[in-house]
């Protein structure tokens, strides 16, 4: 196994330690432990050029090409998948593709500890002839052309195995050993579509499947008054366009979706990669934001419920680079929400009916949900989100959009005690906490009983 080999065939090189080295009663000399790292070097080397290789045949389109990078012994559905992807990098028009090991993870001095192929894939490995194998931290850099302005970063870490002087793909790690998801490349399903939408001043992306294109085609032509909406609420500090993906599998949204969203509870995921410096003193971005639709949101999102389901998730684009992580979501889906919604209802029994509900059985809220009761497999969580939504339309209305921003601005800029909320909500609605709740709550008291 890779390990074995590793340490072995370093101390193979300096003879005199070999047995040291190997037995496991010594220290390791610097003279083997220079000889590991060179082999970690030649092998990071030799990988990184492979890699180079084959996302340019990707970039290329030719499927010939990419499938020639793949293991002879790789599991034909993988063979396929390459194929299939090379066709997919075109419709997608990447202005950036860039297949590579992640430095911070892999080579001398680092400290990585070394993953194994399963003991039964080895030997057969072995069998085969195989020099070597690795579990290769994988990462690929990609930027769609007219919508990323950076290229956004996806781990893809794969198994790869050498024949004499040759490094080839048997598969992503993920499905050869059974662990961890699928990464995150529309290309790697087939039939992808790219649809160009203007929104605004400029271009967004509805991506979609052979299974999506009705969905597809509703998101394009909700697209641009979405864009609107959000952009009438928020001002013009945001892109203005995004990615959109349309699934067709459960298991594509769960690749693409990130995993942490149960298809069966939601009917679409916002997800991104990190937040960066702009370039040239620009705002702050937000790399690789996609909002990504279930399968099943063809059937389950009608009307205009598609509408405020993306209104709600561009909320979210929007604001991405002004919300840290750990703000209270009572802010951050509230005010998704209430941008959703706007100009849907007239009444509070037609925009949070279970509230309307609860107010009418047991009286308001006592206080704006908790992070807790948003968990979307929970009981609670439909009611949470009605309670947030409320929250931010009763803060819209009474103190007016541009104090509603204020106040996400500044509660969104990171975790904050109760103390630290009741100081943002003086600062920018200039009321106590306990009086913005007390008339929250007298406000909903009101509507419920219309």
């Amino acid at each position: 196994m890779i390990a074995t080999r590793l340490v072995c065939a370093a101390a193979a090189m300096v003879a005199v330690v070999s047995i040291a080295g190997c037995g496991g009663g010594s220290t390791t000399t610097p003279t083997a432990t220079s000889a590991a790292n060179a082999y970690l070097d030649d092998r990071s080397a030799s990988v990184t050029a492979m890699l180079r290789d084959f996302g340019s045949a990707l970039r290329a389109g030719d499927a010939a090409r990419a499938r020639s990078f793949v293991d002879p012994g790789a599991d034909t559905a993988f063979a396929q998948l390459i194929a299939d992807a090379a066709g997919s990098v075109s419709a997608l028009r990447p202005v950036h593709l860039e297949y590579g090991v992640d430095a911070s993870t892999a080579g001398s001095g680092t400290g990585l500890a070394e993953t194994l192929v399963p003991d039964d894939l080895q030997r057969r490995l072995d069998a085969e002839g195989a020099s070597d194998s690795w579990v290769a931290p994988v990462v690929v850099d990609y930027a769609i052309g007219g919508v990323d302005s950076m290229p956004t970063r996806v781990k893809a870490p794969m198994v790869l195995v050498r024949h004499d002087d040759s490094w080839r793909i048997l598969g992503y790690a993920s499905s050869v050993l059974h662990s961890g998801s699928a990464p995150a490349l529309p290309w790697d399903h087939p039939g992808l579509l790219r649809t160009d939408v203007r929104t605004g001043d400029v271009d967004s992306v509805v991506l979609s499947y052979p299974g999506s294109r009705a969905l597809a085609q509703r998101i394009t032509a909700a697209f641009p008054s979405a864009v609107r909406a959000v952009t009438d609420f928020w001002g013009e500090q945001w892109s203005q366009g995004a990615v959109v993906e349309a699934t067709d599998t459960p298991a594509q949204f769960a690749a693409l979706g990130g995993g942490g969203t149960d298809p069966a509870s939601a009917a679409a995921a916002t997800v991104y990669d990190r937040v960066v410096a702009g370039k040239s003193g620009q705002r702050r971005v937000a790399l690789g934001q996609r909002v990504v639709f279930t399968p099943q949101a063809v059937t389950e999102l009608p009307g205009a419920t598609l509408g405020v389901v993306l209104r709600h998730e561009l909320t979210h684009v929007a604001t991405r680079t002004r919300t840290a992580e750990g703000a209270p979501l009572w802010v951050t889906e509230g005010t998704a929400e209430y941008v959703g919604r706007f100009g849907t209802f007239t009444t509070l029994d037609e925009a949070a009916p279970d509230l309307a509900a609860s107010v009418r059985a047991n009286g308001p809220p006592s206080a704006p949900p908790s992070d807790a009761a948003f968990t979307l497999s929970g009981p609670d969580a439909q009611l949470a989100y009605q309670q947030a939504w409320s929250m931010i339309d009763y803060i819209a209305g009474r103190y007016g959009r541009a104090r509603t921003v204020s106040l996400y601005v500044a509660m969104a800029a990171g975790p904050e005690t109760t103390a630290q909320q009741d100081a943002s909500i003086s600062t920018t609605l200039g009321v106590s906490g306990a009086d913005l709740v007390s008339g929250w709550q007298s406000w909903l008291r009101t509507q419920a009983s219309h």
